[in-house]
């Protein structure tokens, strides 16, 4: 058993079901109370809860960016101040104790009617131990201590959005938890190769969050531009210090 195998074992593998359960309110618009099985992998640490207006990934919005920790022992959360003539679409995923996260859980949605007179059950769906199914970043994780720090969830988000969308981005992500576990691993035990790492993703972490605020195509060419500034910059610099050392 290879070591990915030895880290993802049995956590994506188990069945998770996601049971929905829906209630309004007249005051300050629709209440969405979702409610799920426990996933009982031994080294589950917290759940995380996805929406948004789109039919699936990447979701508008989930219960971190809120502030709320769904801890391993809950099984239930309640989105508030929703739009009671908009559709919404939920998930969930399951994240370890590594912040390793399982896929999407089955979806499920508002298109019912009022969820004041509706309950909606879902089916369950099995994770998947291989592929790009799950946006868990290993390095990263085991750097900051947590996955719910937030140079963590930033490049969580970034993968979630711009890598697990398309076929090129999801050959990255295979390649990527192909050798990452065992480095992931020698980080967190060894207090001088973490400090390093942390410096060395920032300009990672300040490309996604530029990423996911603007968009990925401005910036790239907000890099680009970069670039051409720094190698022109250098060449200046260089012609200067032979017209310097020619005179001299």
């Amino acid at each position: 058993m290879n070591s990915k195998e030895n880290y993802l074992k049995g956590f994506l593998f188990c069945a998770f079901a996601l049971l929905l359960s829906l209630y309004s309110t007249a005051v300050f618009g629709v209440e969405v109370t979702l409610q799920w099985d426990a996933n009982t992998e031994p080294n589950l640490d917290h759940y995380v809860i996805y929406w948004g207006k789109i039919p699936g990934p990447p979701y508008a919005n989930n219960s971190e960016d809120l502030g709320d920790f769904i801890d391993k022992n809950t099984t239930t959360y309640t989105v508030t101040a929703l739009d009671k003539l908009q559709i919404y679409f939920f998930a969930a995923k399951a994240f370890n104790t590594k912040g390793l996260g399982s896929v999407y859980s089955n979806k499920v949605d508002t298109s019912g009617g009022d969820p004041s007179a509706s309950s909606t059950s879902a089916s369950s769906t099995s994770a998947s131990g291989g592929g790009a199914s799950g946006s868990g970043c290993f390095i990263a994780t085991a750097a900051y201590g947590s996955s719910m720090e937030p140079h963590v969830m930033v490049l969580r988000d970034f993968c979630d959005r711009f890598l697990l969308t398309n076929n090129v981005g999801r050959s990255f992500v295979d390649l990527y938890y192909t050798y990452s576990p065992s480095v992931a691993d020698f980080i967190a035990n060894h207090d001088t190769p973490r400090l390093v790492v942390r410096w060395g993703l920032l300009p990672m972490v300040g490309v996604s969050w530029i990423a996911l605020n603007i968009g990925l195509i401005p910036t790239l060419v907000f890099i680009l531009l970069i670039l051409v500034f720094i190698n022109i910059s250098a060449v200046v610099l260089f012609r200067r210090i032979r017209m310097q050392t020619h005179r001299t």
